[in-house]
């Protein structure tokens, strides 16, 4: 198995989703998986993770998951110091920070927590 499958079923699962087949986009979010684990590092894996989570009704889950994605988003490791070494996650896309920030209000929204998905609004526009 080579490791560049996993970024063909990756978008495969991205346009599955896009065609609400969320099925079919799980096996392949499972597919990209299994042919490479550091997928999980991927902010596109909790994006898709969380709105397949969402329409199977596990809505929680996909909070969890979208509060993971954010960590991903911030630019600053866990002691508050920013990394010396780059990474993959040092280089998230504005599209897919503002993907899990209207993604988190939505879910938050659906949990009605109204307060906390407009300071995740608020969050997003500064």
């Amino acid at each position: 198995m080579e490791p560049g499958h996993s970024k063909a079923h990756l978008m495969q699962a991205r346009v599955s989703l896009e065609r609400e087949h969320f099925k079919a986009a799980s096996a392949s979010l499972d597919q990209a998986l299994s042919y490479d684990f550091s997928v999980r590092q991927s902010l596109s894996y909790y994006i898709i993770k969380a709105r397949i989570l969402e329409n199977s009704g596990d809505v929680r889950e996909a909070l969890q998951t979208l509060q993971t994605a954010m960590k991903m988003t911030q630019s600053t490791g866990s002691s508050g110091i920013r990394r010396q070494k780059p990474s993959e996650n040092d280089n998230v896309s504005l599209f897919g920070k503002a993907s899990v920030y209207i993604h988190m209000a939505q879910v938050l929204s659906q949990l009605n927590d109204i307060s906390e998905a407009t300071k995740t609004v608020r969050e997003a526009l500064d």
